[in-house]
């Protein structure tokens, strides 16, 4: 439970994602608050272009979260752009003791890569995908993208460029499609084609917003949305000529897992879960497997 006194209010962290932990672990980095919204307090982490999150409970999804145990309002806390953050002691405190997060107990989500898919895409994820897109409006619709495989753009870096920035809110529709492409090159093993795609997210950055080219070079660093994590397991065991063997109980518990996997990462935002897993799914259709997929999942940096 989170209590307050004279100095602020103390709030008790429930789960500290991975990428929030290495960059908890980093140093003595400066830290300060970059923006504050209703549900989440961004902090800046010096000259990285990295921020980590506190948010409420539904935060735990995010790998750069610091997520505590009740919902809060952060705009309540009249906390300015700029604010310095100080760790100490286990706890930190935000703009002086206004604001302050015990960590002590919080559970330290431990860092998972995307695994390595190797099979075909069952086509009942791109039709349900489709339909989740439908009724929101998604920009970047993958049935249509899948029926001609193809972006305005002639080559990878160009399409990457066209798709930054792409779209509106914090999180363009394009910047998380990128994600999800990024997630799909790691999945099907392309070494060169990830390099290509890195070069190409870092030189375009500076189109988007600080918060969303965040979250892509979290993405750079094999730091992914936990529900895309588990879509992602969730294709790589759908084993699509298995189930053409498979008994009609087992096909279906199969379909089912995976469908729900999908609808879990889309209940993110609006429309930005559905968005990541468009580009997800679009990659896994057009990117080749390479020599690796097919291996063990492990751990592993992007090249």
């Amino acid at each position: 439970m989170s209590s307050s006194d004279s100095a602020g209010r103390l709030l008790h962290a429930a789960t500290i994602g991975p990428a929030a932990s290495a960059e908890l672990r980093s140093g003595t980095v400066a830290l300060r608050v970059h923006s504050v919204f209703t549900s989440a307090l961004n902090i800046a982490v010096g000259d990285r272009g990295t921020m980590i999150a506190i948010t409420g409970p539904g935060g735990r999804v995010y790998p750069h979260a610091i997520a505590v145990d009740v919902p809060v309002d952060f705009t309540a806390y009249a906390i300015d752009r700029g604010a310095p953050a100080i760790l100490g002691n286990d706890t930190l405190s935000i703009d002086a003791t206004r604001l302050s997060v015990d960590l002590t107990t919080a559970q330290r989500r431990p860092h998972r890569s995307i695994p390595a898919i190797a099979n075909e895409v069952s086509p009942c994820l791109a039709a349900r995908l489709a339909a989740i897109q439908a009724s929101r409006s998604c920009d970047l619709r993958i049935d249509e993208l899948i029926a001609r495989r193809s972006f305005p753009a002639q080559s990878w870096p160009d399409m990457v460029s066209w798709l930054i920035g792409f779209g509106r809110g914090l999180t363009p529709a394009g910047d998380d499609f990128v994600c999800g492409l990024l997630a799909a090159a790691h999945a099907r093993g392309a070494r060169h084609l990830l390099a290509t795609i890195s070069t190409a997210i870092e030189s375009n950055l500076q189109r988007t917003s600080d918060i969303s080219a965040s979250f892509m070079r979290l993405a750079l660093r094999d730091y992914w949305l936990e529900p895309l994590i588990d879509l992602a397991c969730a294709v790589a065991r759908f084993e699509t000529r298995d189930s053409r063997f498979a008994g009609r109980s087992i096909l279906e518990s199969r379909i089912s897992n995976l469908e729900s996997s999908l609808e879990q990462l889309c209940a993110i935002g609006h429309t930005s879960g559905a968005d990541t897993a468009s580009g997800f799914v679009f990659g896994l259709h057009v990117i080749p497997v390479h020599k690796r997929a097919g291996s063990p999942p492990k751990e592993r940096s992007y090249i």
